[in-house]
């Protein structure tokens, strides 16, 4: 995925790890017979783990991480239904009541011309949310039919999609499945959001495998939730991260208008349930250990020869939570530039994944 796939092992922190995984539980029903729904589909976004509910409706999650988790409760011919939680204290009982939904069948008449602009929004939207990244022109879509389209504004695109997309990645091994909630694309901006499920690919051989292996190593080493890992346990530097404070981003390349930071100049206030992202301007990410692929030259239309990863972060609305799993829990909470902007949902790994030999959830004493 990068010129660098270097492993480096997150340490085995005192912080860490003593916090024993908890369990979620509870029935999904129908809203408006109060039955309950055998064979809904219950998860946590972003992440490996779901189930299926028994005759009863009932449904367990064990093992779950503490920390800032969605749980979404799916069923066809029903609308989802989430909640989000943060996970610090004992196990938790969630019930669902799922509403009864139409689901539109689409339009059956399509001219030649619509189905044309189509496409073309089916381009972008595949180039901006998967990214163009080696992971991300490796993803596909498998059922773009169900993907809607606004481009009212110039250069902005909109989607919405009528059922939950298909993602087959193969250079990182996953088949997602993405509930797509908020898309909108601009040139200068691209806000999404969504739950997304994951489900491991069968490798075609040994050595597919061990290449998935591998990919995903270089997905998470530099990735912002490896930065987020090293900030909650003051590794940083040794983890191949550089750091500064930057005023603005009129500048970026002049070195006399940036400061340097530790991880204790950014983070306050932590607790069972993670830390507070606190810090006025930017902050500049050096990931040090892999250089950029040549697909993010290409796009900023540099010539130049690769460099380490460089990247900016702000705060879109001021201090924002970071969970102990490396979450940031508003969605929207952190702005991103550079080198991470350029990763999109193709880089994407299940959030409870952690190279081999790291710690999963680096935490305090509970």
């Amino acid at each position: 995925m990068r010129f660098a796939a270097v492993l480096i092992l997150l340490p085995a922190l005192h912080l860490a790890a003593r916090a024993q995984p908890v369990s979620i539980s509870g029935v999904v029903s129908d809203a408006e017979t109060g039955l309950p729904l055998p064979s809904a589909h219950v998860f946590v976004s972003g992440s490996l783990m779901g189930t299926a509910t028994d005759t009863q409706g009932r449904f367990i999650l064990a093992r779950i991480p503490r920390g800032a988790h969605r749980v979404v409760a799916t069923m066809l011919g029903y609308a989802p239904q989430s909640v989000d939680t943060l996970m610090s204290g004992p196990d938790l009982v969630l019930d669902f009541r799922l509403e009864p939904r139409v689901i539109e069948a689409g339009r059956l008449e399509v001219t030649a011309e619509r189905d044309e602009s189509w496409r073309r929004n089916l381009e972008r939207f595949e180039r901006e949310f998967l990214g163009e990244s080696e992971s991300g022109t490796a993803s596909r879509i498998v059922n773009p039919e169900m993907l809607d389209f606004d481009r009212n504004w110039w250069g902005r695109l909109r989607a919405k999609a009528s059922a939950p997309l298909e993602i087959e990645n193969r250079h990182l091994g996953y088949r997602v499945t993405y509930h797509l909630k908020d898309y909108d694309y601009t040139p200068s901006v691209l806000r999404y959001d969504g739950d997304p499920q994951f489900a491991e690919l069968a490798p075609a051989s040994p050595e597919e495998a061990a290449r998935w292996v591998r990919n995903r190593v270089a997905a998470f080493n530099g990735s912002l939730r490896h930065f987020l890992l090293a900030l909650l346990v003051d590794s940083t530097e040794s983890q191949g991260f550089r750091l500064y404070r930057r005023p603005s981003l009129d500048n970026p390349s002049r070195s006399s208008l940036r400061f340097g930071l530790t991880p204790s100049d950014l983070l306050r206030d932590s607790d069972s349930t993670g830390a507070v992202l606190r810090f006025t301007g930017f902050v500049e990410i050096i990931y040090e250990p892999e250089l950029e692929e040549q697909a993010f030259l290409k796009r900023e239309g540099s010539f130049r020869r690769p460099a380490p990863q460089r990247s900016w972060i702000r705060l879109s609305s001021g201090p924002t939570l970071i969970d102990w799993l490396g979450s940031v829990v508003d969605p929207y909470g952190v702005t991103v530039y550079g080198y991470l902007a350029f990763e999109r949902v193709g880089d994407e790994l299940p959030k409870e994944y952690r190279p081999p030999g790291t710690v999963l959830n680096p935490s305090p004493d509970l």
